[in-house]
């Protein structure tokens, strides 16, 4: 009888332990995931990016990030056409859409080239995977006054560059 509530005593102390180590873990781990090592800016750009965004310049040309890391560009064509009586006819036809996966980033290198880093001042880069592999790497930000996403393109352009704009929808 001595040895069973010894026994008892010593295995309702264990559980107690074990339970306290388990809550301690889960709660410590849970701790590690939300204090990511990825700067502020970056982890908000991510959230802030989740949604459609229209071409400032050609609005019927639409981006959409989702959450899962996908995006997806539909594109519209517009077309003009001259009816019988000479009446020009305006009309938009969609272009295939065009899908990939992307991350938002602020390491280096990308794409195959060494890019500057500045933590300072919010250094981002969009990079998009096709399914073939193949990546496209753009300069990256979110406009904090007009809330305008830009990214520009890396090594396209007379001066290097090709700069595109979008509003959120």
């Amino acid at each position: 009888m001595k040895n069973r509530k010894i026994f008892l005593i010593g295995f309702s102390l264990f559980l107690i332990i074990a339970s306290a180590a388990l809550v301690f873990s889960k709660s410590y781990l849970s701790n590690l995931n939300v204090t990511n090592q990825d700067p502020h800016y970056l982890i908000e750009a991510r959230k802030n990016i989740i949604g459609v965004w229209y071409d400032v310049e050609s609005p019927l040309d639409v981006v959409e990030f989702t959450q899962d890391g996908i995006v997806i560009y539909r594109n519209k064509e517009l077309i003009t056409e001259k009816a019988q009586d000479g009446t020009i006819i305006y009309r938009n036809r969609d272009l295939p859409e065009g899908k990939a996966k992307y991350k938002i980033i602020n390491t280096t290198p990308i794409c195959g080239k060494d890019v500057y880093v500045n933590e300072s001042e919010k250094t981002m880069f969009l990079v998009e995977t096709d399914d073939d592999g193949f990546e496209d790497c753009f300069y990256f930000w979110i406009g904090e006054r007009d809330g305008k996403l830009a990214f520009t393109v890396m090594g396209v352009g007379a001066n290097g560059n090709s700069q595109m704009s979008y509003r959120k929808k």
